[in-house]
């Protein structure tokens, strides 16, 4: 029973690592799906010119490319997460992933000394 209590929160230690790991890349997604909109919206407005539909159009480009990376980069976490889950819960690798939770929960918490401090 207490091996089951510390799989748990050692899961739960996991999950709020990762949520606090995703959270810059899950506001840089609503940013950039936001300037994709406003880039899309431009490019549809027929009384615009050229140069501002030129303009909309590089927007929309470097937008999308940057939404792209941003998606790319959450898939990512969220399939090391969900390794990583995996693997705690089939009982492999506990020591190792035990001192990497630590080096990143200690980490996690002299950063946020260092930005609150």
């Amino acid at each position: 029973m207490l091996v089951l209590q510390v799989l748990f929160k050692w899961n739960l230690a996991w999950a709020e690592l990762y949520n606090y790991l995703i959270q810059p890349f899950l506001d840089s997604r609503e940013l950039a799906f936001n300037k994709l909109w406003e880039a899309k919206a431009g490019l549809e407005n027929m009384s615009l010119g050229n140069r501002r539909k030129a303009e909309y159009q590089a927007m929309f480009s470097d937008w999308r490319n940057e939404y792209n990376h941003v998606l790319d980069s959450i898939q990512e976490l969220y399939l090391q997460y969900y390794e990583r889950t995996v693997t705690i819960l089939s009982g492999r690798n506990y020591v190792n992933d035990f001192v990497q939770l630590e080096c990143w929960l200690f980490a996690c918490y002299v950063l946020y000394a260092i930005v609150i401090l």
